[in-house]
């Protein structure tokens, strides 16, 4: 319920996209306001509980894992990227939730916390990708450990929803 209370306010447009769309611009929704717009790529994670996962070595405890298309196949994450450069009141973000069973989420749907039980890394602060590499990015259930993308070596910092909400409040304003 809390969430994106600062576009309670305002007039915003909330533009959800085709897939054909998703492949070209990066993005599944994009909510426009008169002041930012906020861009997010949903990404389902893989949970891995297993002391012989990829990157348990690093991890050290049960991690999600979300894949990004290589290049060759899809210039999303590319285009996420750069849509996050491009204007510093675009808010661009790959969006992932922190649980993983359908009984975690039917738990967190009924109470209203999907939001605060998800991840929200901006894509600006990501490395480009190109070639046919794999890429991911992994995180844990404690948002205060670092997020890792493996392919571009890279440590993220992932914002909780209280932290991605005082990310908009701070956006610049309009000059004029």
């Amino acid at each position: 319920k809390s969430s994106f209370r600062i576009l309670q306010t305002c007039e915003s447009v909330y533009l959800m996209i085709s897939n054909v769309q998703e492949n070209i611009l990066g993005y599944d929704i994009a909510i426009k306001g008169p002041v930012i717009t906020i861009f997010f790529q949903f990404k389902v994670p893989e949970k891995k509980t297993q002391s012989n996962a990829r990157y348990w070595s690093e991890m050290g405890v049960p991690y999600f894992e979300i894949k990004i298309w290589p290049a060759t196949l899809s210039p999303q994450h590319n285009n996420l990227r750069d849509l996050a450069r491009k204007d510093p009141r675009n808010k661009v973000f790959y969006c992932a939730p922190r649980f993983h069973t359908n009984r975690e989420y039917g738990y967190n749907y009924m109470k209203e916390t999907i939001a605060q039980n998800s991840v929200y890394i901006p894509c600006g602060s990501l490395k480009p990708i190109a070639g046919n590499d794999e890429h991911n990015i992994c995180y844990t259930e404690n948002p205060r450990v670092p997020h890792v993308m493996h392919s571009e070596p890279l440590s993220i910092k992932g914002l909780t929803l209280q932290e991605l909400e005082s990310d908009i409040e701070k956006a610049p304003t309009y000059k004029n």
